[in-house]
């Protein structure tokens, strides 16, 4: 887990500083919604830390320069005053006020935070005073904003508690600086003791201000209760963090990719300074003290150092294994460098990976991993004895841990800050498009193709990211490539140089063991190997000629050679002039072939500097030394070369004399040279493979000199190609493809540098990117024409939408101003039972202002509690089908007023089908005044105006139906005829007037008298009917005389006084003889005339036929 955060943390800032701008957008967008919090200064904090962590992030792969960490500090510094200022503002608005008196106290914290003077330091005081106050005063505000939002209080709380955590996180786990608490809870011990950074924990809790934050945002802008269209609303965030997933993906794929690329060169170098050690050398070494200072222990040290400053590496080293415990041997650091282990120190703390070098005998790489001397990636390579195969010692290279991590870093950069293109293009079109999806009308006509626009960009992007990926992959197969073959032509010039080594060897121990070794013995043995090594200007024997006996030694030598031996040398005019001024001479005896070698014979080695140096340094340390490059003159060719001394001592007593006959120089016998032309050698390496040599560059670079390297010989290699100072070996070079090898050999260091060339680009065409290329424009074309074929069919169906909008409006408005006219209450009735529509006429019908009846329930609201049963029973069968017995009929109900009056209605129901949903629509009609009309005029049709009694018609009426009930039932009935006696004197002496109160009077006392079930009629004039339902002939006289009783008793009030006045009164029952109404009429009348003969003021009977 620790070692999968190490390697993302550059990711991990990546959506650290995400995470803040996602943040920084919600709250920008709150802003404009609810002034409860100042959400603006949120939106800074936001935008601020998330550059402050993106600029964290370029340290890792750029570096970390004292300016850069001061740009730093500074945005990180404004950033956290931006969150205390959203943390004072908002407690200001709820609770205590916070003024200007923090911004004292959170200063001067950071003037004491100062004091350590570094920029550690600075940023952990920078934490404690404004990260962590911010963090508290804006999680303070965010809990207590939520008192004011009331169903959206979980949101708020989840955003303050995730801030709580950010600032305890953010301002207590700082940098580590050399003070308390800094220096013991800082990012280093988080890191140990939980194997997660802590970036990552502040993350998290900047997502989990951004999420709450962000639901806040959708509830206060009523975005919940908004249709997310034709594109679900989860669609967009999974997007993002799909693409957010493919761009760590692909981070992590370039990473591990140029991290293997760099362990492969490492090993690769490693490998080849152990393949071109001596091995012979090498076991020579004791890796003790005591080597320091021996030949070889000083050569490869020396060989180490020059490689290492051609390549800019700091650190070659070797080691053995000497009892269980590695040992330090030669290395290219100087004694005073802190790295350095004099030979013969212990590796107290190597990686276990080393040991299994020493037993499996295989190169491999190690790390990052820490020892005594700090934290690398290292590359280890055995030295093998070729007899044994024992390992001799382990070649060493590191690259220190932050150099390393460095270069990951960079690699990775691109894919981060692609990801970051795509994600911040994509978040910022997704919100145009989803903020235009909610305000249709915001959207400006000639953005009408941004969705065309936004997926043809993207997918641009996509493809370009692709196509990097497939052409890094493609590099990298290249540079495989060219490794491969630049390993032959390495090979080939390293072992034509071990050829010429192993010639020049056997030469000097055939005159180690050859008594004397004249011209003729010298032929027969160098003439066959100097023809068969390749680049070989001569082979060479050099005796070494005393001062002292010079003349006799010269003479002697003569006698040999057939003809005159003078030790010769070169004047300052460049003329040949015998040699003098030395103690010693070392005059070339013999050499082959001889042809075109033969003026070299006699010429003083010692005589010229760069030849003496090298020989008196093979003498010195008794190893192969060569020279460095001097001028060769073969034929007309001129090119440079190198002159290989091996001394030969003898293998008898030292210090004895030679065949000569003079005292050589210690145990000295002579100098086996070897004469080689550094061109030809390079030409004739590399035309081991002639199908290939046009594919690559070769140039061959002496080190051994301390001021800069010097080219010796190049191939195929333009000038402009060629390199004279060091390289930085780990990393090819801009437009072309490079590969350095050492050659430790003849006791200097040589490197080979190998270069691609147009021909080798043309062998290997990396074709699969560009395919990729192209098929991704082609994808995007077709899809970006795609998208554009949509959005225009879109366009066409909205303006068709806004046609079709704009005539709904219309009739919309004809419809309000039909509906806001009419006279009838119209209604609608959601499947809630709810009320959903409510006109004017309703408004003023029923009392209720539209927003007053709007939402609540219509039966509770207007229906009387007698018909809420039949609602209830009635009401599932209209929501499942739409019927209903009042359904599609006009119905006659009662209705109830915001007064609390009842009022009749006439009610037309009918049933619509929304969406699936059936819904009631009914128009009411006020009925009281219609019906009070009809009842009034059915009173004018039915009573007589005078007296209000039933009217002649209307009384005979009422007697059909009962005779017909008579007739089916048999329930008795009987008619009164009555009568009033001398009327016409009434109105003759009282007047008419008067004789109209005594009819109105008689009509009072009469339908006090009778029962309610009896009907009373004025037939006309003074005559009047009564018909008694139920009633038998005696009960009718009994009533009849107590009525005509109460008329004799009760007169009526003329205008001269009371007026007394007598009724006579004939019943007659219902008969089965009976057909019509006049039939019973005509009955009543005669015993009615039979009353008034017998006296009036009586009652008779009229019997039943």
């Amino acid at each position: 887990m620790n070692t999968f955060f190490s390697e993302n943390l550059d990711y991990i800032y990546f959506l650290y500083g995400l995470s803040f701008v996602l943040l920084a957008t919600v709250a920008a967008a709150l802003g404009s919604w609810e002034k409860t919090l100042p959400w603006r200064w949120l939106a800074v904090f936001g935008v601020l830390h998330g550059l402050s962590e993106w600029l964290d992030l370029l340290a890792l792969g750029l570096g970390n320069f004292p300016a850069f960490q001061g740009i730093r500090l500074a945005v990180l510094a404004v950033s956290f005053l931006a969150l205390v200022e959203f943390g004072r503002r908002g407690m200001t608005g709820d609770g205590p006020r916070f003024g200007g008196w923090v911004w004292l106290a959170v200063l001067g914290l950071v003037a004491l935070g100062g004091s350590p003077g570094e920029t550690s330091g600075l940023n952990a005081t920078c934490r404690y005073a404004l990260g962590l106050s911010g963090g508290m005063l804006a999680a303070a505000s965010l809990w207590r904003a939520d008192g004011a939002i009331g169903e959206d209080r979980w949101y708020l709380r989840l955003a303050a508690s995730s801030m709580l955590a950010y600032g305890l996180t953010a301002g207590l786990v700082v940098p580590k600086a050399a003070f308390f608490p800094a220096s013991w809870l800082n990012h280093d011990s988080f890191l140990a003791l939980t194997g997660i950074p802590v970036q990552f924990v502040r993350m998290l809790c900047t997502l989990g201000v951004m999420i709450g934050v962000w639901l806040h945002e959708l509830r206060v802008s009523s975005v919940w209760l908004r249709r997310s269209g034709p594109i679900p609303r989860w669609l967009y965030p999974t997007l993002f963090v799909l693409l957010a997933g493919l761009g760590g993906w692909a981070t992590d794929w370039q990473g591990r990719g140029v991290a293997a690329e760099l362990r492969e060169r490492l090993l690769q170098q490693a490998s080849k300074i152990a393949q071109t050690i001596n091995p012979a050398e090498a076991a020579v070494l004791t890796f003790t003290a005591a080597d320091g200072g021996t030949p070889v222990f000083e050569r490869l040290r020396r060989q180490m150092i020059v490689y290492g400053r051609f390549l800019n590496q700091r650190s070659i080293y070797s080691m053995a294994l000497r009892d269980g415990a590695i040992i330090f041997g030669p290395e290219n650091l100087e004694v005073n460098d802190p790295l350095a282990s004099p030979p013969g120190t212990r590796y107290e703390r190597p990686p276990t990976r080393l040991l299994t070098v020493f037993q499996d005998k295989h190169p491999m790489t190690a790390g990052p991993f820490a020892d005594e001397y700090g934290e690398f990636v290292s590359a280890f390579a055995p030295v093998l004895d070729p007899n044994s195969g024992a390992v001799l010692l382990v070649v060493g290279l590191d690259i220190p841990a932050d150099m390393w991590n460095a270069r990951i870093a960079a690699s990775r950069l691109p894919p981060i800050l692609g990801t970051l293109i795509l994600l911040l293009i994509f978040l910022a079109g997704t919100g145009a498009i989803q903020r235009w999806s909610w305000h249709p009308t915001v959207r400006p006509r000639r953005w009408r193709h941004f969705e065309t626009v936004l997926v043809g960009v993207l997918a641009l992007l996509l493809t370009a990211a692709v196509s990097f990926l497939v052409l890094q992959e493609e590099s990298r197969a290249r540079r495989n490539d060219f490794e491969r073959l630049s390993d032959v032509y390495w090979v080939n010039i390293r072992d034509v140089l071990n050829q010429f080594q192993v010639a020049l060897t056997n030469l000097a121990q055939f005159c180690a063991v050859t008594p004397w070794v004249d011209r003729e013995t010298f032929h027969a043995f160098a003439a066959p190997v100097a023809g068969r090594i390749q680049a070989v200007q001569a082979l060479g024997w050099i005796r070494p000629v005393p001062e002292v006996g010079r003349e006799r030694i010269e003479a002697k030598l003569s006698r040999e050679a057939g003809g005159d031996f003078v030790i010769w040398e070169y004047d300052a005019q460049g003329r040949r002039v015998p040699a003098v001024g030395r103690r010693v001479y070392y005059p070339v005896f013999a050499v082959e072939p001889l042809t075109g070698n033969q003026p070299a014979l006699g010429f003083d080695q010692g005589s010229e500097p760069l030849r003496r140096a090298a020989l008196e340094r093979a003498i010195h340390t008794g190893l192969v030394t060569a020279s460095n490059p001097v001028l060769l003159v073969h034929a007309s060719e001129l090119q440079q070369g190198i002159l290989i001394y091996q001394p030969v001592f003898a293998l008898a007593t030292p210090g004895s004399g030679n065949d000569a006959g003079v005292e050589p120089a210690g145990r000295l016998r002579g100098v086996a040279l070897g004469v080689v032309r550094l061109q030809s050698l390079l030409a004739r390496s590399l035309l081991r493979n002639a199908d290939s040599t046009d594919k690559i560059a070769v140039s061959l670079k002496d080190l051994t000199p301390t001021l800069r390297p010097s080219l010796l010989a190049n191939y195929s290699t333009p000038p402009t190609m060629q390199h004279a100072g060091g390289l930085d070996w780990i990393s090819s070079g801009r437009g072309e493809l490079r590969t350095v090898y050492p050659l430790f050999t003849f006791g200097r260091a040589y490197a080979v540098v190998i270069r691609s060339t147009p021909a080798f680009y043309a062998a290997h065409p990396m074709r699969a990117s560009g395919w990729t290329a192209f098929a991704g424009l082609l994808l995007t074309v077709v899809l970006t024409t795609f998208v554009g074929f949509l959005r225009n069919r879109q366009v066409f169906l909205e303006r068709q939408v806004e046609a079709r909008t704009a005539e709904l409006r219309e009739r919309e408005a004809t419809l309000h101003s039909i509906t806001d006219s009419t006279h009838d209450a119209i209604l609608m009735m959601d499947p809630q039972g709810r009320i959903s529509f409510w006109n004017f006429a309703a408004q003023q019908i029923f009392g209720y202002a539209g927003d007053e009846a709007m939402g609540r329930e219509l039966h509770a609201l207007l229906a009387p509690e007698r018909y809420h049963d039949a609602h209830l029973k009635a009401f599932p069968q209209f929501q499942r089908s739409g019927r209903g017995n009042a359904v599609g009929k006009t119905v006659g109900l009662h209705a109830l007023c915001k007064d609390g009056t009842e009022i009749a209605v006439a009610l037309s129901l009918s049933a619509v089908s929304i969406r699936g949903e059936w819904y009631a629509v009914g128009v009411v009609r006020d009925e009281t005044e219609r019906q009070a009309r009809e009842r009034e005029l059915h009173r004018l049709a039915t009573t007589d105006p005078l007296t209000g009694l039933a009217n002649r018609r209307h009384f005979l009426v009422q007697v059909e139906h009962e005779l017909e009930r008579f007739q089916r039932y048999a329930k008795p009935a009987v008619l009164l005829m009555l009568d009033l006696d001398h009327f016409k004197q009434v109105n003759d002496r009282h007047g008419h007037a008067s004789g109209d109160r005594v009819l109105q009077h008689f009509a009072a006392v009469a339908q006090q008298a009778l029962r309610k079930v009896d009907l009373i009629g004025r037939l006309g004039g003074e005559e009047f009917a009564a018909l008694l339902p139920n009633t038998d002939e005696e009960g009718a006289l009994l009533l009849a005389e107590r009525l005509r009783g109460y008329l004799a008793a009760s007169p009526a009030t003329g205008d001269a006084g009371e007026i007394f006045f007598t009724v006579s009164i004939g019943l007659a029952s219902f008969a089965a003889a009976d057909r019509t109404a006049n039939t019973i009429l005509a009955r009543a009348d005669r015993a009615l005339y039979r009353a008034k003969e017998a006296g009036r003021n009586r009652v008779e009977m009229e019997p039943i036929p």
